[in-house]
């Protein structure tokens, strides 16, 4: 192998060492340590042509020898990245999604939870036929609602609450409104045949401090990004909590069907086949950073977008992550 080839394989963003070539770089690193360490003062005359000499040769070689030594290692780097390097992104495990609150039972007639996160809410739907439904909403603060002066007070587990009514034509509604000792404000609105204080109160005081899991999410994200959006049963955002890509975002989309013209669907160039979870996948650069389409094991199709800062290998990566218990 030649020094571009090793820096080829080697460099940055190159895939993960194999055991043998981390024991070749372990053992090149601490002989090259030696010989400094051995090194006479650079002071004589003699000795300095030595030193310059040891550091001249082979500089390409050495420097990708070192650098794969010193990450085998676990050894502190100097601070030598640029600030593009600096800023590279780094796949660690996601933070997991959950919604905080499960009922102790979901009333007849309403169907699994679709869960949705926006910037100030979190919330759990419960959905029946025609209008029937109960939400559960975990919001910011008690502004999200704007409860009536003629609210009739309630107890929810000890807790004062306040239960009104929107007697709108079309879209009647019950709510009932509390803050839990913790601090945390909930708020529970029923509708259709569940539009009743009683069908209300009773939901609201089964419900348990039992995170429930959110069915579609990833195992691997960002370094420091977080699940900022989310539609359980249609999209997922991921997104830095601060920094200087505070505009970047890391989407997981399910879809119908996959693309049969990523170019077009898109405007994707670089298009090309790929493998994830074992299937076959398309991945493609678009004006924003890259799309790669895939089917999960159980064969729904989906989409990542990631930003231009991520590799096409780390995209994969991402995509082999995405999970969809649906």
């Amino acid at each position: 192998m030649n020094d571009l080839q090793l820096l080829d394989t080697h460099g940055p963003a190159a895939q993960p060492l194999r055991p043998e070539t981390l024991d070749r770089a372990r053992a090149a690193l601490l002989a090259e340590i030696g010989t400094a360490v051995a090194l006479p003062s650079p002071t004589h005359p003699v000795r300095r042509r030595a030193r310059r000499r040891w550091w001249a040769a082979a500089p390409v070689r050495r420097f990708a020898m070192l650098a794969a030594g010193v990450a085998a290692l676990g050894l502190a780097a100097p601070l030598v990245l640029s600030p593009d390097e600096a800023q590279a992104v780094v796949l660690v495990e996601a933070t997991a999604i959950t919604f905080p609150l499960s009922p102790g039972a979901v009333p007849a007639g309403l169907g699994r939870p679709v869960f949705e996160k926006d910037e100030n809410f979190q919330l759990a739907m419960y959905v029946g036929e025609g209008t029937d439904r109960i939400s559960v909403v975990v919001p910011d603060d008690r502004h999200h609602w704007d409860v009536p002066g003629n609210a009739r007070t309630v107890d929810v587990a000890g807790q004062a609450g306040r239960l009104f009514s929107d007697d709108q034509p079309e879209d009647r509604s019950v709510s009932l409104v509390w803050q839990e000792r913790g601090g945390r404000w909930v708020g529970v609105t029923g509708r259709g045949s569940y539009a009743d204080p009683a069908r209300v109160e009773a939901f609201a005081e089964s419900l348990q401090g039992r995170p429930q899991p959110v069915p579609l999410r990833l195992s691997l994200a960002p370094r420091g990004w977080f699940p900022s959006k989310y539609k359980s049963t249609k999209v997922v955002t991921y997104a830095p909590r601060h920094g200087d890509r505070e505009h970047d975002t890391l989407d997981v989309i399910l879809l119908d069907a996959l693309s049969e013209d990523l170019a077009g669907d898109y405007g994707a160039t670089e298009v090309s086949g790929a493998t994830v979870h074992g299937l076959p996948a398309i991945t493609g650069r678009i004006a924003s950073g890259w799309v790669v389409e895939a089917r999960t094991p159980e064969g729904q199709a989906y989409s990542v977008l990631a930003p231009g800062s991520f590799t096409r290998e780390q995209l994969i990566q991402v995509a082999e992550g995405v999970r969809y218990a649906g």
